[in-house]
């Protein structure tokens, strides 16, 4: 702490700007002051003020990796394969695993971390991060760590890969998507959609269009990094119904689309959130377009289907 408050003196009588080494960012006075001397809790440094987390692209799913670890005499922490979706929870979590490393120095077990957001010693991110647990949020999991190799751009630093072994799945994808709804809950809802519906049909068929002749062409051009794409798509129930789920879309060959579920269905047995699927072109019925800046295109008929439910 006093070698922030050097750097922030030293900066001020030069009217220089401060360039943090480990993470590779550079700073204003102000923002210094702002992220890094106020990372601090009660003497318990708040891990994710002194440190930054790189997610890109890194085919055919996204990587995150940690850069600033170094700090504290700790390893970096990455997760190898992501949904862009996962963006968000695996932030939380890598910043979860990171203050629990730096708060208590050790692992429970060789290569496993028993997390349990209500024993962080620092208060105002424990309590941000309790406040926000959706339904089903327990608080608590367990992370397995291995040592990885790393890669180019990498921080200069040993590096530990973040792994969900004990969680069930047949994915790596699927194992996280189940460690993040036990330990920060979901918030999935199941709304009507039917190709029966005179106003959603039309609104489908726009998407259609949509997608074809301007979501496609650029999707096979290659999104720019930030951007993704997923498509609303049927899925066989056990009754013989159609339940539509959300996929991120990885590969788009000819007429056929293959992606990650985004999350648990509700009447189709077997298939769980993070599952790598394929879904036919011709048979979806919406999309979302996110883009860097966190806007969304389309979804018109979730739009439809909200006005009627009076959200």
């Amino acid at each position: 702490m006093l070698a922030y408050d050097f750097a922030l003196a030293y900066a001020s009588v030069t009217g220089g700007l401060l360039w943090d080494e480990e993470t590779r960012e550079c700073f204003s006075q102000s923002s210094w002051a702002k992220r890094r001397e106020s990372g601090w809790d009660g003497g318990v440094p708040v891990v994710e003020r002194h440190i930054t987390i790189d997610f890109y692209r890194h085919e055919p799913l996204y990587r995150a990796v940690t850069l600033g670890m170094r700090k504290f005499g700790l390893p970096d922490l990455c997760i190898e394969q992501l949904g862009h979706a996962h963006s968000r929870s695996a932030g939380n979590l890598i910043n979860c695993v990171g203050q629990a490393l730096e708060e208590r120095g050790c692992l429970d077990a060789p290569g496993r971390l028993m997390l349990d957001l209500r024993s962080l010693k620092a208060a105002h991110f424990r309590d941000g991060m309790v406040e926000s647990l959706k339904s089903g949020g327990t608080g608590k999991g367990d992370v397995d760590l291995s040592l990885a190799e790393p890669q180019d751009g990498d921080a200069k630093n040993r590096l530990l890969e973040l792994r969900f072994d004990r969680k069930p799945g047949t994915s790596e994808m699927e194992r996280l998507s189940a460690l993040v709804a036990d330990l920060f809950g979901s918030e999935d809802s199941l709304s009507a959609a039917s190709n029966e519906d005179a106003e959603l049909v039309a609104a489908r068929d726009r998407a259609r269009t949509k997608l074809r002749e301007i979501v496609k062409p650029s999707f096979l051009r290659g999104l720019p990094q930030g951007e993704s794409l997923t498509v609303k798509a049927p899925f066989r129930t056990a009754s013989g119904g159609t339940e539509w789920m959300w996929v991120e879309v990885v590969e788009w060959k000819a007429g056929e689309l293959s992606g990650i579920l985004d999350s648990d269905p509700y009447e189709v047995p077997g298939l769980h959130a993070g599952a790598q699927v394929s879904v036919r072109e011709d048979s979806l019925f919406d999309y979302i377009l996110t883009l860097p800046d966190g806007r969304r295109e389309g979804n018109e008929t979730g739009e439809i289907l909200r006005r009627r439910e009076g959200r």
